[in-house]
């Protein structure tokens, strides 16, 4: 049986272009760069559920908010109808609410020399999602996947977290695998350890970097061990919560982890896809360990919760 999962997480329009092979400084006119410029469906939501269905999930439902049409505003915006056509195409089903005020989010995404790259975003209707925003359809599908899939980014804002947690709570309740990503990396200066403490608590699986986590853990703390010994502890105070872990010092290594000890580990790979392949590389990185101990995650769970 194929594995079911329900995303919430960021529906947005991605502008990506590549100034990586450009040497600015011989430019004549910084204002005219001949460049491709590529639009995409993008954000945390939609690169999840790309990549569930990339690694053949199941049913996959994406929740989230887009703008509406501001000339018919029961229809999504023209940014959203992109995005959700992208979307239905690879069979992921969405359910999103529409937002009259607020536009369907943006992200420019430009790529610099010396694998650098800026991104301007404007959140749009992704930071609008709140209570109103839940409808017992969203509920329903969270109960009945087997596995919901948070972002970071949904616990951002309180009214945004005070949706987001209810979804969390109807699945731990009904015995489904809650995983959070613990995104973006500097969480930790946007919300304080005892906030976050209280937004995982129906989390059963958590991923982040060591270093973003840590100073969650550990606020006050800068005598910490570095290295594989900083893994170790960060990982052991995780599991007196949560029943699995996936953490990554860095991008080219990982980790996962149950109280029984170490379920996988070793290089992701990333420093060899080609730049232009990257863009959701980390999200793949987590969903293809979801399904590939996807058994061993559920046998814990019936050993009793964090």
């Amino acid at each position: 049986m194929k594995v079911s999962a329900s995303i919430i997480g960021d529906i947005s329009l991605d502008v990506v272009t590549r100034l990586d092979n450009a040497d600015l400084e011989e430019q004549a006119d910084l204002e005219h760069i001949p460049n491709s410029v590529s639009i995409l469906a993008g954000g945390t939501g939609t690169m999840f559920a790309l990549a569930t269905r990339r690694l053949n999930f199941g049913m996959v439902h994406l929740l989230g908010k887009v703008g509406a049409d501001p000339y018919h505003q029961q229809s999504p915006d023209i940014a959203a109808r992109f995005i959700l056509q992208e979307l239905e195409g690879h069979q992921v089903k969405v359910v999103a609410s529409l937002d009259v005020e607020r536009s369907t989010g943006v992200v420019m995404i430009t790529y610099l020399p010396q694998n650098k790259r800026v991104l301007v975003v404007d959140a749009g209707a992704n930071s609008t999602f709140s209570k109103t925003d839940l409808s017992p359809s969203m509920c329903d599908i969270v109960a009945s996947s087997d596995i919901l899939l948070v972002s970071g980014y949904t616990l951002l804002s309180p009214s945004r977290a005070a949706a987001v947690a209810p979804l969390m709570r109807v699945a731990y309740q009904s015995g489904r695998i809650v995983v959070l990503d613990v995104v973006p990396h500097e969480i930790h200066r946007m919300l304080d350890a005892t906030t976050f403490s209280d937004l995982t608590t129906h989390v059963r699986v958590l991923v982040s970097n060591v270093h973003t986590v840590k100073h969650l853990l550990f606020p006050n703390n800068s005598n910490l061990p570095q290295g594989s010994e900083l893994l170790e502890l960060v990982a052991s105070k995780l599991l007196e919560r949560h029943n699995t872990v996936i953490l990554r010092p860095d991008i080219n290594y990982q980790c996962m982890l149950d109280r029984q000890g170490v379920i996988e580990e070793g290089p992701t790979g990333y420093a060899d896809v080609p730049a232009e392949s990257r863009r959701g590389y980390s999200e793949l990185l987590t969903v293809r360990l979801l399904k590939d101990h996807y058994s061993r995650i559920t046998s814990t769970l019936l050993g009793g919760d964090g």
